[in-house]
């Protein structure tokens, strides 16, 4: 008689494991972040992702002879130089760029008179201790496809055909950042990456 009622006992306690294992598993479903099966010829709906991948643009202006270049591509540096055709600069040395006002951007106003023309640029951000000078990294494609069509329209890279929208095999992929500088010192884009997919 004992080892009946021990077996109904245990019986029971299993019973109840399994409802109240039940009950969490169900609720789990409906609102732990997973997904139930949909049933036979009813679509399931998974939630669209949000949309927080937008990278700032790699470079931009706001007003005569006014070069801002993003912090994001270096790492967050503050502090860095300016590279390319410019005068007074080169690809091994430039002119100094720094965020003055904390926007994210390093930056400079040329104080002389720019050359009317066409160029390409880079720059690098100071990393470390040291303050090595580490280049910006902007010319991948998932880096592109995620700024806007107005940031990539200043970026030239030798990989794309903006024509036929190809993406060529080249044997040293690179990009720069191309401007068009007027008589009035006004700057805009160069570059062939406008029309680059977005994500």
């Amino acid at each position: 008689m004992k080892t009946a009622q021990n077996d109904y006992a245990l019986w029971f306690l299993f019973l109840v494991i399994g409802l109240v294992s039940f009950v969490i598993c169900v609720t789990c479903i409906n609102g732990c972040g997973l997904q139930a099966d949909a049933a036979p010829g009813v679509s399931a709906t998974v939630p669209a992702p949000v949309a927080t991948d937008t990278f700032p643009d790699v470079f931009m202006t706001s007003g005569p002879c006014d070069f801002n270049f993003s912090e994001h591509y270096v790492s967050g540096a503050t502090t860095g130089e300016m590279r390319g055709d410019l005068p007074l600069n080169t690809w091994t040395a430039g002119m100094k760029l720094a965020d003055d006002n904390g926007d994210g951007y390093m930056g400079m106003t040329w104080t002389s008179k720019v050359p009317v023309g066409t160029f390409n640029l880079s720059y690098v951000g100071y990393q470390g201790a040291n303050m090595n000078p580490a280049w910006a990294q902007y010319g991948l494609a998932e880096d592109l496809s995620h700024m806007s069509a107005k940031g990539r329209a200043y970026v030239q890279c030798n990989w794309y055909d903006a024509a036929t929208g190809a993406i060529n095999v080249v044997p040293e992929p690179s990009c720069d950042i191309r401007i068009t500088v007027d008589e009035a010192c006004n700057i805009t884009p160069a570059g062939n990456m406008g029309n680059f997919a977005s994500k």
